[in-house]
């Protein structure tokens, strides 16, 4: 029995060193992301990012950079849901986005769920609201935001570009205190962003999510 798991112990270890990346040779993208080979020259988009591990993701984050408040405007962004904090306030939040409960979602509506699409204005509107979001379980637009840059929530030593919920238009309570920030992976048309819900202004930690620009 233990000659078993001494083997089970040491094939473990061996395939984790023969899964490990060297950054050295790689970027975190080419690490980090799940393609299932390291591919020179490859493109990558959206549904690369589905399987990152959510460590992995702060990595990304860490990595990208802050994009500017510019480059967003009049333009729109498929986002894919990658780790949601399924706690008390992580699940009221996805059930208030998607208005769907996880506890009973189908395989088709779980894949709706994690779907959705920022949409950003040309220019900010009359109440200074620079987009609005998009989710198929809803079918319709909702949720508008305002955008802006400033240190990250877990990190001061670099910028994020923050998606702020707190505008005119949303519910004070439920919807006001969301908060996201998003960083771009350098290169690409990728982002990594997380959502918080703040509590008495401090921001809680709800999800993991991506983005990419459509063209």
């Amino acid at each position: 029995m233990k000659v078993f798991q001494f083997l089970s112990l040491s094939l473990f270890f061996l395939f984790a060193i023969c899964q490990s990346c060297d950054l050295s040779k790689y970027t975190p993208l080419e690490c980090y992301v799940r393609t299932g080979v390291f591919i020179s020259n490859y493109s990558y988009h959206l549904w690369d990012l589905s399987s990152t591990d959510k460590g992995d993701l702060q990595t990304l984050f860490d990595w990208g950079v802050c994009p500017s408040t510019q480059s967003m405007r009049g333009n729109r962004y498929d986002g894919i849901v990658n780790y949601v904090d399924f706690g008390t306030l992580g699940k009221d939040v996805f059930e208030l986005l998607t208005g769907q409960t996880p506890d009973i979602f189908t395989d088709e509506l779980f894949s709706q769920g994690l779907n959705f699409q920022k949409r950003f204005y040309p220019q900010n509107d009359a109440h200074n609201r620079s987009g609005t979001n998009y989710w198929p379980m809803k079918h319709s637009e909702d949720y508008p935001m305002k955008i802006y840059i400033s240190p990250a929530v877990q990190n001061s030593s670099y910028y994020s570009l923050k998606i702020d919920y707190d505008v005119y238009g949303n519910n004070a309570i439920e919807v006001a205190p969301l908060l996201d920030e998003i960083r771009q992976i350098p290169n690409t048309n990728l982002f990594v962003g997380k959502m918080y819900f703040r509590v008495l202004d401090e921001p809680i930690f709800i999800l993991w999510f991506s983005l990419e620009k459509r063209n």
